[in-house]
């Protein structure tokens, strides 16, 4: 018994010690994170990566010293460690905006299209109201040549927007691409029921008409595209 309450309370003095060891590092290092940022800030660049990457690895400032590397790297022209960098910081928080943002700025830097849209659908599924980042994501992939993620971007936007015009737009527009003119103009009809008289869903449906030779849509619709203009005129 004497044995047992011996080793117990030597378990517990181990592991205070331990917790203490702990918290004396996590104040350092929050002190140095303080210093860095100091340093950064009146630019004293040199010093201040000294001290970032003292912290690096440290699991409570590796998120924070990573992101602010990764923007002097960017700063000195140094893209492949800045890319590192702020790859580190999304490991550490998947969930932080900022990095984010700051790697698809970097991807931006060298044109790395599928970089960029891959951030940006990453973006939008954080934040889903955010109609921009859809946008942006379906621009890149579509830069990026890759046709199918675009349309997949764009159906999540609509699968949370509703149908509106400029998501059908440039759905119609990729699906053209892809010579699904049909479905491209079955997209664009079900949106113009919603939003009658909507001249840019009536344009183009009207230029895919031309394309396919297609009389009926072309009687169809290219009344419409006049009364709109001249009601615009009159106003």
């Amino acid at each position: 018994m004497h044995r047992l309450y011996h080793s117990l309370l030597i378990s517990i003095l181990f592991s205070g010690s331990v917790l203490c060891q702990e918290a004396e590092k996590n104040l350092q290092n929050q002190s140095t994170l303080i210093d860095a940022l100091k340093e950064e800030q009146i630019g004293n660049r040199q010093k201040a990566i000294e001290l970032f990457i003292k912290l690096k690895y440290a699991p409570e400032t590796k998120g924070v010293s990573n992101y602010y590397l990764a923007r002097i790297y960017r700063e000195q022209g140094k893209h492949d460690e800045a890319m590192s960098a702020i790859e580190e910081s999304i490991l550490s928080e998947p969930q932080n905006k900022w990095y984010l943002i700051l790697k698809a700025n970097l991807a931006e830097d060298y044109g790395q299209f599928q970089i960029i849209a891959q951030v940006y659908q990453k973006l939008s599924q954080l934040e889903p109201d955010n109609y921009t980042y859809y946008d942006n994501a379906a621009l890149n992939y579509l830069k990026a040549e890759e046709l199918e993620n675009a349309l997949v971007v764009l159906n999540a936007a609509q699968l949370n927007f509703g149908i509106l015009p400029p998501i059908c737009i440039k759905k119609s527009k990729i699906l053209v691409l892809q010579k699904k003119k049909k479905k491209a103009l079955s997209i664009l009809e079900e949106c113009l029921e919603k939003y009658p008289g909507h001249s840019e869903l009536i344009e183009e449906i009207l230029t895919i008409a031309n394309d396919e030779n297609n009389s009926i849509l072309l009687n169809k619709y290219g009344p419409k595209i006049s009364n709109s203009e001249n009601q615009n005129q009159q106003s």
